[in-house]
């Protein structure tokens, strides 16, 4: 009788260990502005070795108050695939998220590669959705207005780029004068289905 109430109360106990690590670890979709794309930017850059590359710098905000806790992380969880063929190219991965500026609640991401006549990579085209994660474990997520992923491809850059015009940059990174661009709000909804600001 000891044992089967010794190996009940460690049974239970394991259980509750799991359900509480679960009850902290939660997805929830952002509709309420917890995160959004705020502002975004296509530049080209020229390298001497491989020519003239296209990049896109985005621009994610975190409303900080509105979420369960403090900020972790903020990151894009995303497949790469070939935009002309389709193929999957680098499998679900998330992306790192740089501070903007040192900043609590703005962030910025950095994707490459949409030139589609590159003779030393391949037209990239990304699919996925930007998220805030708490201490809490909580993933709050931005995603599109019927809740699927982001299709970021050559195309989107250059409906992007038309409407904001071209910067140029070096092969690190945009040189943007970001308090300048138009947010995403105002001019490309597509991004931001929730008109947050």
């Amino acid at each position: 009788m000891k044992k089967l109430y010794l190996v009940s109360l460690v049974v239970l106990v394991f259980v509750s260990t799991v359900s509480a690590q679960n009850a902290n670890s939660m997805d929830i979709r952002a509709t309420n502005c917890e995160v959004f794309i705020d502002k975004v930017g296509v530049y080209h850059a020229f390298n001497p070795q491989w020519g003239e590359a296209i990049a896109a710098q985005f621009y994610v905000k975190t409303i900080n108050d509105r979420l369960d806790g403090k900020v972790k992380k903020v990151g894009f969880y995303a497949q790469t695939r070939h935009a002309k063929t389709g193929g999957v190219m680098i499998d679900w991965r998330e992306f790192t998220s740089f501070p903007f500026e040192g900043a609590t609640d703005y962030f910025e991401f950095f994707l490459k590669d949409f030139r589609t006549d590159a003779t030393w990579t391949f037209p990239h085209e990304f699919e996925g959705a930007f998220f805030v994660e708490t201490e809490n474990g909580t993933r709050y997520w931005a995603n599109t207005s019927v809740g699927g992923n982001f299709v970021i491809n050559p195309d989107l850059v250059k409906r992007i780029e038309q409407a904001t015009g071209r910067q140029y940059g070096d092969k690190h990174g945009g040189n943007f004068k970001v308090r300048q661009l138009p947010k995403t709000a105002d001019f490309f909804q597509e991004l931001n289905p929730w008109q947050c600001r």
